[in-house]
């Protein structure tokens, strides 16, 4: 069965993919969206690194027992899942009047304007993340709308540049924009995720900026380039990385990455950090050996602005508890897993929360894709839109509660500080305006207000 599992689930991996591949092509969603890297997540965390450890039979700390039913009922939760998760996300609902009513006034900001934003937005975020992040209790919220912004900055330089590339001055000063923000995102605490927001905020402001514009073929083509040098990078960062990581400098991070086995990085990136192995795990022992927790993701969630100290005995989250479950000593503190999302959904009894679940995720990325249809040529709009990829894609590797309130946090957190920043800058007399550097997409794509609304009638499908 482990064998007949793997093969299915690489045709799951197959189908999804093509999926989106003809949607993008017919236009019905477009190539880069957050549904669509949640469903890359979810392809990486439950589909090929399940395949890979049902082929294999490397299943970590968490081998499964039964190799005839549980990967059976895994493929079939996988496949509920993605249906439900899909048709949530293509009824969309109240998603697009939401998105409509939300929308911004149109802007064409010129290559100086929107450099000269991502300057002060790099600016912005050093201190949120080396000042404002030592406020009590605050202070991981304002770290993380620094990520945010650093990421809109790396969004901005691309947006103002992929139409530019014959002007020397905007490129290089673009390439300094994402060289400082990319140092300092990786300077300090940090997590692999942050880094993933730089390189997708490179891409989502490319792609939305100019390249969508060009055509399907030629966007893809760019998208390839990009996605592939990106996913390189990643994998040399995830090759190079040591315990004691977090506490080198940016220098010496840049320098460890020269002997990096860019092989065993883009393995483990591929093969999803053995979530989908953890998800069987938990549907083995869920409730034969442990009860279930009954929307434990989802009161989580609520819960989470809760310090800890001020409720002790708050829930703990089940990428901490499982290990416990299993009996796994030996490990540092607070030491974690990814139980994937299958597994939260499994833990949380499946019955219950398998379509309420679905239905949350897919209203939920269909609002942020909506928001981006009907702003299209706004950067204050879309580029928040893109900042919590990293937490996107990871959401299917768990911990879901997590990854989800970051995800919120980082981009509604970001859009509302790019709003108050902006209206500070426009309150000393910077204005958003064309340039003598704008290219003729700018005037051919650039929708009058009116033609907005005409268009917000449609929603997306």
């Amino acid at each position: 069965m482990d064998t007949i599992a793997s093969i299915y689930l690489i045709a799951l991996t197959f189908f999804i993919i093509g999926l989106m591949y003809v949607q993008a092509r017919s236009g019905k969603v477009e190539l880069l969206t957050t549904r669509n890297f949640f469903l890359l997540g979810f392809i990486v965390f439950q589909l090929t690194g399940a395949a890979a450890n049902l082929l294999s039979g490397e299943f970590g700390y968490f081998a499964i027992q039964n190799h005839t039913l549980t990967p059976l009922i895994y493929c079939f939760m996988c496949t509920v899942f993605l249906g439900l998760f899909l048709f949530f996300y293509r009824k969309g609902w109240i998603t697009a009047r939401l998105a409509y009513r939300f929308r911004l006034q149109p802007v064409a900001g010129g290559a100086a304007s929107l450099l000269t934003l991502a300057i002060f937005f790099v600016g912005v975020g050093i201190v949120a993340r080396f000042v404002l992040t030592y406020i009590p209790i605050l202070g991981a919220g304002f770290d993380m709308i620094g990520n945010g912004l650093l990421a809109v900055a790396a969004g901005l330089a691309a947006w103002a540049t992929v139409s530019r590339l014959k002007n020397p001055f905007v490129v290089l000063t673009a390439v300094a924009i994402v060289g400082v923000a990319g140092v300092v995102t990786i300077s300090g605490d940090f997590g692999r995720r942050d880094l993933l927001g730089i390189i997708g905020g490179l891409g989502w402001g490319a792609f939305h900026g100019y390249w969508k514009h060009l055509g399907f073929k030629s966007a893809f083509t760019r998208l390839l380039v990009v996605g592939a040098a990106g996913f390189l990078f990643l994998a040399a960062f995830t090759a190079a990385r040591e315990g004691s990581f977090r506490e080198k400098s940016a220098t010496e991070i840049l320098s460890s990455l020269k002997g990096a086995d860019v092989g065993s990085g883009a393995w483990d990136l591929i093969t999803g950090q053995n979530a989908g192995a953890n998800s069987m795990w938990i549907i083995e022992n869920y409730p034969s050996h442990y009860n279930f927790v009954p929307f434990h993701t989802a009161f989580s969630v609520l819960t989470f602005p809760i310090p800890r100290k001020y409720w002790p005995d708050k829930p703990v989250a089940l990428a901490l508890s499982m290990p416990d479950d299993a009996g796994i000593t030996q490990k540092p503190e607070n030491w974690n897993i990814g139980p994937g999302i299958i597994g939260h959904i499994a833990h949380d009894n499946a019955w219950l929360a398998m379509i309420p679940y679905a239905f949350v995720l897919g209203i939920y990325f269909r609002f942020f894709d909506e928001y981006v249809v009907q702003n299209p040529l706004n950067p204050f709009a879309i580029l928040p839109m893109g900042v919590a990829i990293g937490q996107i894609i990871g959401m299917p590797r768990g911990e879901l509660t997590l990854f989800f309130v970051l995800s919120a946090v980082y981009t509604f957190g970001t859009f509302f500080a790019m709003m108050f920043f902006y209206q500070i800058l426009k309150m000393i007399g910077f204005t958003m305006r064309p340039d003598a550097l704008e290219e003729e997409y700018d005037q051919e794509f650039y929708l009058e207000e009116e033609d907005i609304y005409d268009y917000a009638d449609e929603p997306a499908a």
